[in-house]
C-alpha cells in the first residue's frame, strides 16, 4: 500500500513525494520516494526520485537506497 502527493510548482516543474509500506515473505518495513520531474517540451520529460526502503526480518534490519535519473518520451 502507497500514498503519494504531487506538487506542480508550474507547468514544465513537479515535486512529488511517496509514503508506502512493503511486506516480503517474513520481511516488511516502510518505503519512502521523493523526487522531481521536468517537462523539457510536449515529448520529453526528465526525472529524478531517491528511494529508500526499511526491511525487518526477526530482529535483522535491511536497508534499500536507490536513486533513478532518467528521461521519458510521451507520445
Amino acid at each position: 500500500m502507497h500514498a503519494g502527493l504531487v506538487f506542480a510548482a508550474n507547468p514544465q516543474f513537479n515535486l512529488y513525494a511517496q509514503i508506502g509500506y512493503l511486506s516480503i515473505d517474513d520481511a516488511d518495513g516502510p518505503e519512502f520516494k521523493f523526487g522531481v520531474d521536468f517537462k523539457a517540451n510536449q515529448q520529453v520529460s526528465l526525472f529524478a526520485d531517491y528511494r529508500a526502503t526499511r526491511f525487518e526480518d526477526e530482529g535483522v534490519d535491511l536497508d534499500l537506497d536507490d536513486l533513478r535519473i532518467g528521461a521519458a518520451y510521451h507520445f
